[in-house]
């Protein structure tokens, strides 16, 4: 799988500086927009990076992209923004959005870096010991990840550290279908609670605003006994950085497409067959029918059911 790179800097201008892709105009424009700065400062004195993702309009290619404040030019509000440009369909399953924390390169003049060249994701040694997801509460993450499967737009004031934002951002990312990353744009800092015409961001961490993922999720506790079992499995999964189940949402997601039913039934079924006592075989089975008719989920049914009912 090939992750393409761009970098925008500062020359006369916020404008592209390195590519490995020629882009149409209208994404090549749209990047420019989103790889500025957004103002976003960290408010525990950090680097003020951030983590931005969106989808392309023209090309339909996906970017997710590292921002750097760069205070070592003249010129105030500079910033270096590294990106990967890559095609969702092509996902495979070694890819682990997670892992792109240890491929951004901000620029160094003591170090050259070829932004020139796609990279070979499947030749890449990463470093896959993830950032801990321990300062949120299960009940956030789950939280998070209902409201971005019904694709809701969130804002939640910067209450951890620069890297926890841009690990949680990504690890969300790795747990949801394809077609569900395809529609969400996701950003770990701005500094301001609204969107723009050029960038509409469902969920994000402004400086500006108050409103806290951490009391939000205290009061989601007192309903937390009414979450459906599969989201509390994919939740519960999340928290604990278990690749495996990312790994099956990720062989499924032509099955579940953008459908929470069939999302949050996957999850079910994954908890059952882990727990085997608390249901009976049979009652999987015609759960899997029910969610998957006839002609549908073939990857599912050809995992955990007999060709004959596929």
């Amino acid at each position: 799988m090939l992750l393409h790179q761009t970098l925008h800097g500062y020359r006369q201008g916020h404008n592209l500086l390195r590519s490995s892709i020629n882009l149409p105009s209208a994404d090549e424009d749209l990047m420019t927009i989103r790889s500025d700065w957004n103002e976003y400062v960290a408010p525990f004195g950090e680097d003020s990076s951030y983590i931005t993702t969106y989808i392309l309009p023209k090309s339909h290619l996906y970017v997710v992209a590292k921002t750097w404040y760069a205070s070592e030019m003249s010129r105030p509000g500079c910033v270096w923004t590294h990106s990967f440009v890559f095609n969702l369909d092509n996902l495979t399953s070694e890819f682990d959005f997670r892992l792109l924390l240890s491929l951004f390169k901000r620029p160094n003049k003591n170090e050259k870096y070829d932004y020139d060249t796609p990279i070979d994701f499947s030749s890449v040694v990463c470093d896959d010991k993830f950032i801990s997801l321990d300062s949120f509460s299960l009940e956030a993450i789950i939280y998070l990840y209902s409201n971005l499967i019904d694709r809701k737009e969130l804002r939640f004031s910067a209450e951890n550290t620069v890297k926890e934002y841009q690990s949680l951002v990504l690890t969300l990312l790795q747990y949801l279908p394809i077609e569900y990353v395809r529609g969400l744009s996701l950003c770990s800092g701005n500094a301001f609670n609204s969107n723009d015409s050029n960038s509409i961001v469902n969920l994000a961490f402004p400086s500006a605003t108050k409103r806290s993922l951490h009391q939000i999720a205290e009061r989601y506790k007192l309903s937390i006994t009414t979450v459906p079992l599969g989201l509390f499995y994919i939740g519960t999964a999340i928290k604990k950085n278990e690749s495996k189940v990312s790994n099956i949402l990720r062989n499924f997601s032509s099955d579940i497409g953008g459908d929470r039913s069939k999302l949050i039934a996957v999850g079910e079924l994954l908890y059952r067959l882990e727990h085997p006592e608390s249901t009976p075989y049979s009652q999987i089975l015609r759960e899997i029918s029910n969610v998957f008719p006839k002609g549908s989920g073939k990857n599912v049914k050809k995992s955990f059911l007999s060709p004959q009912i596929i």
